[in-house]
Order: structure tokens, then sequence, then C-alpha cells
């Protein structure tokens, strides 16, 4: 989708441009889980692939409280 390249980006785009109308509330619960999605990948990111970089304690617990906010709103 658009200039996504990898499948997390891919997810984080089309909710971040629901295809479905402004009138329904998923609309806007999709924008705001795109929100949420977009630190937490940019962690994983750090985390996995730029291995001299040091991930923080204070990263590391935001990132599993964005987490489960996230799986609280879908669940």
């Amino acid at each position: 989708m658009g200039t996504a390249r990898g499948r997390h980006q891919q997810l984080i785009a089309q909710l971040a441009n629901p295809t479905c109308s402004k009138q329904i509330d998923n609309y806007f619960v999709s924008q705001a889980l795109s929100k949420k999605l977009r630190p937490l990948i940019d962690a994983r990111v750090k985390a996995d692939y730029l291995i001299h970089s040091e991930v923080s304690l204070a990263l590391a617990t935001a990132t599993a409280i964005g987490a489960e906010a996230i799986v609280q709103r879908v669940m």
C-alpha cells in the first residue's frame, strides 16, 4: 500500500487509511491503532536489527505497555 515496504508497514498504512466510512466507529479505532503501532514497530526494529544499539529498560517498558494497550483495544 503506497510506499510501505514491509508487512508491518503495510498493516500500519492500511490501519491509518481505512476504507470504511468515517461514519463507522471502527474508522477512528483503525487510525488510533496505527498511531499506537508505529512506535512499537520502531522499537522492534531497533531491538532486532540494530544490534549495537542499546534498548533501555524505559523503552522496553513503554513498548510492553503500548502492546498491552493494543491487545486490550482489539479484544
